[in-house]
């Protein structure tokens, strides 16, 4: 929904939301936050008071806090709420649990958007960002379902299998995990960290040595702790590491993807 219907119902001749919507403007997000926070408990109107919670998170969206944005859509009555309001919401709500990167959340608002918008310009928005979603989750067969959908409504000519051709391959956390448990170093180079994995591997080839070098000395106890502590070390360390860097790999190449994406939609 645009701004413009919005400030149909806030009776923006008062000072006071004059004042909010000017610091908005300006970008001086958390002194608009305080405005719209009071222009909400200033207010009997239920829709007047829903577009002063959408504002005020969406001044913490624009500085990237997403869980208090999230936080202030929470406070919003969603009962009578009418269509164009509620969609905002829901849009709102969405896009801040994608940012923020709490996917079932997102995935969630998106579907219960989805399944009451009627307003073309709600559902391309509402398209978009469930491509965009999708493409993180490396759910690429859906991305290419609402990708078809936004391009049908809103006319752009998008090579959607030329694009989704180049899209990056999801690296498993728990197999880059088995398999550093079966081959130390292998979830590492599964993950593409390659020093990473030759270090890990000397490490734990060492330990080994050094451990059987004090067992051949007798040293039958300092052996056995220093080798147990060691190799838990380095062996359970790299399989944690393994896949901690395939979650990151994945996170990296879905955010890359879609920044091709969304300079696709820019030409």
């Amino acid at each position: 929904m645009t701004s413009t219907y919005l400030c149909a119902h806030c009776s923006t001749s008062n000072e006071a939301w004059q004042k909010a919507e000017e610091l908005y403007k300006n970008g001086k997000y958390p002194l608009a936050a305080v405005g719209y926070e009071y222009l909400f408990f200033s207010t009997e109107n239920a829709d007047t008071s829903t577009y002063a919670l959408i504002m005020k998170a969406r001044c913490y969206k624009n500085t990237k806090q997403y869980i208090e944005a999230l936080k202030n859509l929470g406070r919003v009555n969603n009962f009578n709420l009418n269509d164009s309001l509620s969609q905002c919401v829901y849009y709102e709500t969405a896009l801040c649990a994608y940012l923020e990167e709490d996917f079932n959340k997102a995935t969630f608002t998106l579907e219960q958007a989805l399944n009451s918008a009627t307003a073309t310009n709600d559902k391309a928005k509402l398209y978009f960002l469930k491509v965009l979603l999708s493409n993180s989750l490396f759910q690429y067969k859906t991305a290419k379902e609402y990708l078809l959908k936004y391009q049908e409504l809103t006319n752009r000519k998008i090579n959607i299998d030329s694009l989704y051709g180049e899209s990056p391959n999801y690296k498993r956390p728990t197999l880059a995990g088995l398999m550093s448990v079966f081959v130390p170093g292998s979830g590492q180079l599964y993950t593409q960290h390659y020093k990473e994995a030759a270090v890990n591997l000397t490490m734990q080839l060492a330990t080994l040595g050094l451990t059987a070098f004090t067992v051949y000395k007798g040293y039958y106890i300092i052996a056995f702790l220093s080798g147990t502590s060691l190799l838990q070390r380095f062996y359970m360390g790299g399989v944690y590491k393994s896949e901690d860097y395939a979650k990151e790999l994945n996170k990296e190449r879905a955010a890359k993807f879609n920044r091709k994406v969304l300079e696709l939609m820019k030409n």
